[in-house]
């Protein structure tokens, strides 16, 4: 039953039916702050190396609320944004964009 549900939660997830963060693996320098930082343990360090050559963080598939905790402590502009689903009316993220905590251009 268990491994049903872990299934549905991962579809939930990528049909934007759940929240989730959306990590851009070669923007990502695998510091890890976002690793520690949120409190659901639901990112870690990849095996696979980027572009960069480093270990980016990605996302583990289930479990992710939507605080953004892990956002908040990305030192990396553009690397981290955390989706969440649209409920009603829209709420604005820092970027402007409804349901999207993104980090906003400085031009």
């Amino acid at each position: 039953m268990a491994e049903s549900r872990q299934l549905a939660d991962k579809a939930d997830a990528a049909a934007g039916r759940k929240p989730r963060p959306v990590i851009d693996r070669d923007i990502c320098k695998g510091c890890g702050r976002c690793v520690a930082a949120c409190p659901r343990h639901v990112l870690r360090l990849s095996s696979e190396l980027n572009r960069g050559g480093v270990r980016p963080a990605e996302y583990l598939g289930e479990g992710c609320t939507g605080c953004a905790i892990c956002y908040y402590n990305c030192p990396e502009m553009y690397a981290l944004e955390v989706h969440t689903p649209a409920q009603g009316k829209p709420r604005a993220g820092r970027a402007g964009r409804a349901g999207v905590a993104g980090k906003a251009s400085p031009h």
